[in-house]
């Protein structure tokens, strides 16, 4: 079919009613709003996951509030994810290692947004690879896992202090 071509009548009714339906987005909202408001003062923890597989890697930030009240509320906060390098192929356990530094770089980014301290912010990876990475200090790595591995260990030194 070329782009100036009619439509069958199927598929004419079809587009019609796909169209028909864009006004319902008027209607949808996301809320914005991380804990409810009128709430009293909560303790902010942010969690940030961190995964990594063949053709991609990523990282996501939630906020988890408890109350005085006992209330807990948990929010989406941001997300942020990237392709592997197609050229050259980078194995899991380093991209991995690759969601983890963006992962501790989006946690200290959101820890500026959001006024909170780097000891209020938990890190999670699944990867057995990327903890035993960075818990090492006898083995020297090469100079990819170790550039990565030095970033997220500079972080942890700042977090403490």
């Amino acid at each position: 079919m070329g782009w100036d071509e009619e439509l069958e009548p199927q598929a004419l009714k079809r587009w019609k009613k796909w169209e028909s339906e864009f006004a319902n987005l008027f209607n949808f909202a996301v809320s914005r709003c991380y804990i409810p408001g009128g709430t009293m003062s909560c303790q902010l923890v942010m969690h940030v996951f961190s995964d990594a597989s063949e053709s991609s890697y990523c990282s996501v930030c939630y906020i988890r509030a408890v109350c005085i009240d006992g209330a807990i509320y948990v929010a989406f906060v941001t997300a942020k994810n990237r392709l592997t390098p197609m050229k050259k192929r980078v194995t899991v356990p380093r991209l991995d290692l690759c969601a983890a530094v963006q992962g501790v770089t989006l946690g200290t980014k959101m820890c500026g947004d959001f006024q909170i301290t780097a000891q209020m912010v938990r890190y999670w990876s699944d990867s057995q690879a990327t903890l035993r990475f960075i818990k090492n200090r006898d083995r020297r790595f090469y100079t990819y896992v170790d550039n990565r591995r030095n970033i997220i260990l500079d972080h942890l030194k700042r977090r403490k202090s």
